[in-house]
């Protein structure tokens, strides 16, 4: 299943992770260029925070774009963005 999730922030990453650590097809909407060529370089990095080192990150595959255009099409769409 191809999964978009809208914004890359904490959650929308813990939410990525688990998906794509379950075989799916994650992809991000995220303006941030920073952040997208942290997740297309290395996909998700996931860790508990008692062991928050770099040795002890788990990635997971996904991919990140800039703009939703860049994406055709998608099975289930995620919203994870601040609304005030």
């Amino acid at each position: 299943m191809k999964i978009v999730i809208v914004g890359a922030g904490a959650l929308g990453r813990l939410f990525g992770a688990l998906l794509a650590r379950g075989g799916e097809d994650v992809w991000f909407v995220e303006p941030d260029r920073e952040v997208v060529a942290a997740i297309n370089a290395k996909g998700i990095g996931v860790t508990l925070h008692e062991h928050a080192t770099p040795e002890k990150i788990d990635y997971y595959p996904a991919r990140a774009a800039e703009s939703g255009r860049e994406i055709a099409a998608c099975d289930l769409l995620v919203m994870a963005v601040k609304s005030y």
